[in-house]
């Protein structure tokens, strides 16, 4: 049957690589990005749970515009599909921007956001149809003139295999979040011309998240090196801003 994630295909780690490509009207071909990241931090757990509560989690400071985005990273044994069933910050739902995991043994990786302008910790809580062996989550937060919004459609790729990419085609100037996961110890990591925030293990799960600024509309293509096929999972979404 059909799975529930957006696009269950195959992916995880990478390089990115560029070309000029036509850009959206109201966006200059070149420029600074309409909206600024920041990486705030990372936390895991590897308890075993259908329910994980990251409490007091730093969201950076308070901003007007400030848009809270997180990837997500869940790892479980045996066979099924368990995508992720909802996040949470501070008890207010957070919005799916993609998803996508393996099935063999079920690896996961998400990317989530919410416009958020007041404080500047809070509690996210990540549900599951079952209970994972290990999550983890990493929090940026962005902020611009004008809201930033999601651009065009989002890129995965999900499958046990090894050396494959995802593309976003005529990526705004703007920002891109990759969010990887493996269930090789030490398999997932991102490099090149992107900018890595996170890689290690939680236990026997191997997560990376990073981003990349663009100044130039281009294609954005990141490609997993790894050379073992272990389950991975990879997500690669745009934002740009409305101004």
């Amino acid at each position: 049957g059909a799975s529930p994630f957006q696009r269950p295909k195959r992916g995880c780690g990478g390089w990115c690589k560029m070309q000029f490509n036509n850009f959206p009207p109201g966006v200059a071909a070149t420029g600074s990005p309409p909206v600024a990241v920041t990486y705030v931090g990372a936390v895991g757990s590897s308890s075993d749970s259908s329910v994980y509560t990251f409490s007091a989690e730093p969201i950076g400071a308070t901003a007007d515009n400030r848009v809270i985005v997180v990837t997500v990273h869940g790892e479980r044994n045996g066979g099924g599909t368990y995508p992720i069933t909802g996040v949470t910050l501070d008890g207010n739902a957070m919005t799916e921007v993609i998803q996508d995991g393996t099935t063999s043994k079920p690896t996961t990786a998400g990317i989530y956001m919410l416009a958020w302008a007041s404080g500047t910790t809070a509690e996210f809580i990540v549900t599951w149809p079952a209970s994972q062996l290990r999550c983890a989550i990493t929090v940026y937060q962005l902020s611009g003139a004008v809201e930033p919004v999601v651009y065009g459609t989002p890129a995965s790729d999900a499958a046990a295999a090894a050396n494959l990419s995802v593309t976003l085609s005529a990526q705004p100037i703007g920002v891109a979040f990759i969010a990887a996961n493996t269930n090789e110890g030490a398999g997932a990591g991102l490099s090149g011309d992107i900018v890595e925030d996170v890689a290690g293990t939680v236990e026997g799960m191997s997560r990376a998240a990073g981003h990349y600024e663009t100044t130039v509309v281009e294609d954005v293509t990141v490609t997993e090196t790894e050379a073992y096929p272990d389950d991975k999972a990879l997500c690669l979404a745009a934002f740009w801003s409305r101004a």
